[in-house]
C-alpha cells in the first residue's frame, strides 16, 4: 500500500481542529481554574450566598436592565440571575455586598457576562440614570 503524502496528513490534522473534541480541548486549556477562580466558586456555591441570592430576587423581583431593552418594549421580565456589578474574579472582598449586587434576566446577564469576557468594564451600566429633562421624576417638594 502506497504511503500518503505528508501534505495529506496536514491537510487531515488541519480538518480535524474545528472538530468538538479539538475545540473541547482548546477550551479546556482557555478554562484551566486558577486558585482565584477556585476561590470564586467556593463563594457561589456557600449556603450565605445561596440566601443572599435568594433575598435579592426577592427583593427585586424584576430585572434592573442595564440596557434599556425592556423599557423600549414595554416589557416586564422577572430576574433570574444576581450579578456583581464589580466582577467577583476583581472584588472578592464585595463578593456579598448588596450594593454590588443586581438583579437581571438572562438575556442582560448573558449580555453583561460576554462583555465582561471581552474585558471591557460594565459598572457604569449600573450607576443611577440621569432623569430626563422634561420634569419628569423630580422630587417632591
Amino acid at each position: 500500500m502506497p504511503r500518503k503524502c505528508k501534505t495529506y496528513y496536514q491537510r487531515k490534522k488541519e480538518a480535524q481542529q474545528g472538530t468538538p473534541q479539538a475545540t473541547r480541548e482548546r477550551r479546556a486549556d482557555r478554562m484551566r481554574a486558577t486558585p482565584l477562580d477556585v476561590a470564586v466558586q467556593k463563594l457561589r456555591s456557600s449556603g450565605r450566598w445561596q440566601r443572599l441570592r435568594e433575598s435579592i430576587l426577592i427583593g427585586g423581583p424584576l430585572c434592573r436592565d442595564p440596557f434599556d431593552n425592556h423599557r423600549d418594549g414595554g416589557r416586564v421580565v422577572l430576574a433570574v440571575e444576581v450579578h456583581h456589578i464589580q466582577q467577583a474574579r476583581e472584588h472578592l472582598e464585595l463578593f456579598f455586598d448588596e450594593e454590588n449586587l443586581a438583579p437581571l434576566c438572562i438575556e442582560c446577564h448573558g449580555r453583561i457576562s460576554g462583555m465582561e469576557r471581552g474585558h471591557l468594564h460594565t459598572a457604569h451600566l449600573f450607576s443611577p440614570r440621569q432623569e430626563q429633562a422634561d420634569g419628569k421624576g423630580g422630587t417632591a417638594g
